[in-house]
């Protein structure tokens, strides 16, 4: 069979900070007919030696943040834009566009989008561009890209430990805290930096893109469930593969903190939050597709399922 053609529509993967995307990306990037782009709103890529920077050793940063060994650097993907100066990515892009509305104009980052598509397109291979930065936004992609949507979720507890091994994810957590006040007080306080802030802030965001990636995704990829089942394993290999993408998710070992919590427990002080702010919330976040979300809900675990159902039925 053809794993691959260069017509057929690209994948967005929308995840977000330890969430195993790297895993994800890395396994789709071992196909030669993929092109799978590293975190495209990484402000990284805003560097003005880039081409440079592509040419460092990434051994310390992997093993700092345990993630899997590559045999390239991470933004090779981008060399051929990079190259001929066509990159063009603009550092609001990274935080300042964190939330973007279905129906809301954004040229400039429609045209990056299209440019990082149309250079895998002219190389013959299937443009894949893997997010961490993206799921308050993933609606928008979908309207103005068009492309399979997958959201890329964990349990909430194991990715906030995770976001304990730098001190870089609770940082940028209060520039994106910062941004969202300015725009929707009534959910996001001023402040965001005590751990109950950050904590407030992070379940809050949680939930919010959770809402808006079963409202919008074709799939939504729950890596807890993809290192705990078997049957779930084959179910994502099943879905890839109906895009004619052949992977094997066999390796997925994403660690499981608290697997025993009731995350429903967990969840049900935002839940309310959000039961609160419904109409602020389907009229200026989330352009709501009630039958989507329940179809994506039955396919995550069942704590997460549950809270979510309650609050969306």
């Amino acid at each position: 069979m053809k794993e691959d053609n260069p017509a057929q529509p690209p994948i967005f993967i929308h995840a977000w900070w330890r969430s195993g995307s790297t895993y994800i990306w890395a396994k789709l990037r071992q196909s030669p007919h993929l092109c799978c782009y590293y975190e495209p709103f990484h402000e990284q890529l805003k560097r003005p030696d880039l081409r440079e920077f592509q040419l460092s050793r990434q051994d310390q940063i992997s093993a700092a943040l345990r993630h899997p060994e590559v045999d390239r650097h991470y933004f090779e993907e981008y060399t051929p834009l990079v190259s001929a100066g066509q990159l063009q990515f603009l550092e609001r892009f990274a935080y300042q566009s964190w939330h973007l509305r279905r129906d809301q104009d954004d040229g400039e980052l429609r045209d990056y989008l299209q440019r990082l598509i149309g250079s895998a397109n002219r190389e013959g291979r299937r443009p894949v561009l893997c997010f961490v930065r993206s799921q308050l936004r993933c609606d928008w992609i979908q309207q103005n890209c068009g492309g399979v949507q997958i959201g890329q979720i964990r349990n909430p507890l194991s990715q906030w430990r995770s976001f304990g091994v730098l001190p870089y994810f609770r940082m940028h957590l209060s520039e994106i805290n910062s941004g969202l006040h300015e725009k929707f007080p009534e959910l996001f306080s001023r402040d965001c930096t005590s751990n109950e802030d950050q904590w407030n802030t992070f379940m809050t965001l949680y939930v919010l893109q959770l809402l808006k990636m079963l409202s919008t995704a074709d799939f939504v990829l729950d890596i807890d469930c993809l290192t705990a089942k078997e049957s779930y394993r084959r179910m994502t290999q099943q879905f890839f593969l109906d895009y004619h993408i052949a992977v094997d998710f066999a390796d997925c070992e994403c660690p499981i903190s608290d697997a025993d919590v009731r995350l429903d427990s967990i969840l049900a002080p935002w839940v309310r939050k959000m039961r609160a702010h419904a109409k602020l919330i389907c009229g200026k976040i989330l352009h709501f597709d009630h039958d989507n979300a329940m179809r994506n809900s039955e396919t995550i675990q069942p704590g997460l399922r549950n809270a979510i159902e309650s609050l969306i039925r």
